[in-house]
Formats: C-alpha cells, sequence, structure tokens
C-alpha cells in the first residue's frame, strides 16, 4: 500500500517536471504563479495586521477619554459598556472579550479620598 502511494506520487512529480521541461513558457508561468501567491498573502497579512492595530487603536481611545484616573474609576462601567456596545468587528470582540476579563480583576478602593480601581491578583480572592 505504501509503496504504491510512493509510486503514484513519483509518477505525478515526474510527469510534472516532464511537462514543464517540453513547454518553454512554463518556469515563468509557474515563477509568476508563486509570486502572485506571494503578493496576495502578503496583502492578506497586512489587511489583518492594520484591522488589528486599528482595533487596538481604538480601545486605546476609548480608555484614555477618561482625563483622570478617578474618572476613569467612575465611569469604569461605562467604558465597559460602550467597549461591548462598539465591539463591531472580530478584532474588536476579541478585544472587547478581553477587557471584560481585565474588568472582573478590577477592585474598587478608595484612595486619599477619591475612588479609584486598582488590579487584584486571583490569589488574593482564593485566599
Amino acid at each position: 500500500m505504501v509503496q504504491e502511494i510512493g509510486s503514484f506520487v513519483v509518477t505525478l512529480i515526474l510527469g510534472a517536471a516532464n511537462y514543464l521541461v517540453k513547454d518553454v513558457a512554463a518556469p515563468g508561468i509557474v515563477a509568476l504563479g508563486i509570486v502572485v501567491l506571494l503578493v496576495a498573502f502578503t496583502a492578506a497579512f497586512f489587511l489583518k495586521v492594520f484591522q488589528r492595530r486599528k482595533a487596538v487603536k481604538w480601545l486605546t481611545r476609548e480608555i484614555q477619554n477618561s482625563a483622570t484616573g478617578t474618572e476613569f474609576s467612575r465611569d469604569i462601567d461605562v467604558l465597559s459598556a460602550s467597549i461591548r456596545e462598539s465591539s463591531t468587528n472580530k478584532y474588536r470582540r476579541q478585544l472587547a472579550a478581553a477587557w471584560g476579563k481585565y474588568k472582573e480583576m478590577l477592585v474598587p478602593h478608595e484612595e486619599d479620598g477619591e475612588g479609584r480601581a486598582s488590579q487584584c491578583r486571583p490569589t488574593v480572592h482564593v485566599s
């Protein structure tokens, strides 16, 4: 069974190589196809990177809308709702899910008479 598959693959490769040798333009066409695939995959990669960066910049702007830490802490629920509602594409939804997990770790507390939110380790809750 394995030898039959191996023989088939060898025959297939030698047949393709024989075809490429017979036609003068074939190597150029193959090279052009490889270049087209390279350009297509590169464009797809850069499109994904662009969309992800755009989503990160969006979340950064949402977070930086608060002028002070106190204002950020006070309006954290409004910010979280805004992030959930504005997550319109795949990358924003991924960031909104990460923000939700991050927000679960925030613990409100008073500092100098002002409300603040700070991050707490899960082990504090478990102990």
